[in-house]
């Protein structure tokens, strides 16, 4: 490998590690858009009900966190034993 390829390798490793951070960014910051969206108490919002039947106007009482909500926490750890 020459030096210039080396320098390609350098500055690509570099690059990913920028794009990585900011796409991080860019996730949590629409992450947080979401859960303005969906995470408060009394909203309704698209969601299956018990039968799995679409109801689109699910409405969702304190204490309530909708599909949305969820799928959101699973992505950062959440477990169905901490709900």
């Amino acid at each position: 490998m020459t030096a210039q390829g080396g320098d390609i390798l350098a500055y690509l490793e570099h690059a990913i590690s920028e794009a990585e951070q900011f796409g991080l960014l860019l996730r949590t910051s629409a992450d947080r858009k979401l859960i303005a969206l969906h995470g408060g108490n009394m909203h309704s919002c698209p969601a299956t009900d018990e039968t799995g039947y679409l109801d689109e106007w699910t409405q969702f009482g304190h204490d309530d966190a909708c599909p949305v909500i969820q799928l959101l926490a699973e992505g950062y750890g959440w477990t169905e034993g901490e709900r």
